[in-house]
């Protein structure tokens, strides 16, 4: 099944457990770390070869458990 964004904001906003909390700005910082990255290694001139590679990585670093 899958989740829409709508329906990711609306829980987020009724959230009140700190856990659940915790573990979404987790999830935020370490994408923005990534994007980050990943715009340094764009700007300093990444090679369409090593842009697959670090994707690669971290896809394959992602959890996907459900």
């Amino acid at each position: 099944m899958e989740t829409t964004k709508d329906e990711l904001i609306k829980w987020i906003e009724k959230e009140e457990n700190p856990l659940y909390l915790n573990q979404v700005r987790e999830i935020k910082s370490k994408a923005e770390n990534w994007k980050k990255e990943l715009d340094d290694k764009v700007a300093n001139g990444l090679t369409l070869e090593e842009f697959r590679e670090e994707m690669h990585k971290r896809i394959k670093s992602w959890d996907w458990k459900k």
